[in-house]
């Protein structure tokens, strides 16, 4: 019985001279290529027919016939319908095509002579071979791939406890919260620096913390996760033993096991805050009264002078010297000439108005800043005159230096200054003229006055 009489279907077997032209046909071969029924006939060309078809190139192609190559035996798909194709030269010296649908190829040897029923029982083997053998290799990638997963997990779960250990070792505080607010990890140095428990870190939601309320670091997280975008700042937290703890956080959002988290780091910087104030505290002040040194008398004269331009209000300049002040150092030495030094400075600092300015030039010189002591000229001079017999009757009073009781006294000058000035340095020297009127009348007179200017 030829090819073309066998009615069974899925079987598609067609068999094609060496050159790839058709010679005989089954009417499965004719409905996988269904699209090209007008044009099969004994001699038409595997190229022609594949070119009157959208079936992929690779289900009809007997290239191997002319180079000689082993027979492919591919799967692919048609109309629904999963085809497995295997290809042999048949025993009249042709090529003999085969595809299978759904595994039923061993119905494909009915009513077909007995040289074509060898060929089609031995392709048929074959391609049980090939699909068992492509079984097993898709087993064996299988297990590859799961003895790979299985590394990688072991791999991940080892880089995991490393960081935990390093994150733990880590002398920078550092936590992880989840999108929730959660905290996932904390290490002791974060629980240190702000006083709170390591414990009790891990079981709450950063909502609940006061130090993320208080600080602003509530909002700045929030928009780190919103936008997916690094963020850093400054806080300032005063733990519940009263220590003061500044900090820089570095906010960084970042999934971990297709979830967003925050991975925050903290740097202390407490001890650094300590140090500036320290520095700013030796630049602007006297080390030894820790009054403001003249640096910052004439920086905050400049501040007093723009007030003054823009209200039209009087400030005055108290200028100070305190007399005979080298005979003490001389006949008693430095020692006790410094604590003369600072029991005066205590004492103007009882004098002066929280916003007023008390200020040691250098040496026995201090200056008193009146700030905004009215727009009328003579009813500021009364009040500066008024304050600066106050100022001198305060340094009248006895000083007990040790076992010393020495009583001294001052030469002030007065001079008021208003929106007419701009020149702290020029001010300060008016008063300073002022201060050494009154100082000469003091000689001349050998009583302490005072010597009052506008």
């Amino acid at each position: 019985m030829a090819i073309s009489e066998n009615t069974d279907f899925p079987l598609s077997v067609a068999l094609f001279d060496l050159t790839g032209r058709l010679i005989d046909w089954s009417p499965g071969f004719a409905l996988e290529y269904a699209d090209a029924a007008a044009i099969l006939v004994p001699g038409v060309s595997a190229a022609e027919i594949h070119e009157a078809c959208l079936l992929p190139e690779r289900a009809l192609d007997l290239s191997w016939a002319q180079t000689g190559s082993t027979p492919p035996c591919f799967s692919y798909v048609n109309s629904r319908l999963s085809l497995t194709v295997t290809q042999q030269r048949s025993a009249n010296g042709g090529i003999l095509r085969v595809a299978s649908a759904s595994g039923e190829a061993v119905k494909l040897h009915h009513g077909i002579s007995d040289g074509s029923s060898e060929l089609l029982r031995s392709s048929i083997l074959q391609m049980s071979s090939s699909i068992l053998v492509r079984r097993n290799q898709e087993e064996s990638a299988l297990r590859v791939a799961h003895a790979e997963a299985e590394a990688a997990r072991s791999k991940l779960s080892s880089v995991l406890a490393f960081t935990s250990v390093v994150l733990q070792s880590s002398p920078l505080p550092i936590c992880v919260y989840a999108s929730s607010g959660q905290c996932v990890e904390a290490n002791e140095a974060y629980a240190e620096l702000f006083g709170i428990d390591r414990a009790e870190l891990l079981q709450r939601n950063f909502r609940d913390l006061e130090l993320w309320r208080t600080t602003g670091l509530l909002e700045i997280g929030m928009r780190a996760l919103k936008n997916k975008s690094y963020e850093s700042c400054e806080i300032h937290v005063v733990r519940s033993n009263g220590r003061s703890v500044f900090a820089e956080c570095r906010i960084l959002p970042t999934e971990i096991n297709d979830e967003r988290h925050l991975l925050i780091q903290f740097i202390d910087l407490t001890q650094r805050k300590r140090l500036e104030d320290e520095l700013r505290q030796y630049a602007f002040h006297d080390s030894l009264t820790h009054l403001p040194n003249r640096r910052f008398l004439l920086d905050r004269m400049k501040h007093v002078l723009r007030v003054s331009q823009r209200k039209h209000d009087y400030f005055a300049v108290v200028f100070i010297d305190l007399n005979k002040f080298k005979q003490l150092n001389d006949t008693y030495g430095h020692d006790i000439g410094d604590q003369l030094l600072v029991q005066v400075a205590n004492r103007l600092r009882i004098d002066v108005g929280d916003s007023d300015t008390v200020a040691r030039l250098g040496g026995d010189e201090f200056v008193v800043l009146l700030e905004r002591i009215g727009p009328d000229a003579q009813s500021a001079l009364v009040q500066a005159n008024l304050f600066a017999e106050t100022v001198r009757l305060s340094l009248s009073v006895p000083y007990a230096l040790g076992d010393i009781h020495y009583l001294g006294s001052a030469s002030v000058g007065v001079i008021l200054a208003s929106d007419s000035d701009s020149d702290p340095d020029l001010v300060l020297k008016r008063a300073d003229t002022a201060m050494y009127k009154e100082k000469t009348i003091g000689r001349d007179s050998e009583i302490s006055g005072s010597h009052w200017i506008k």
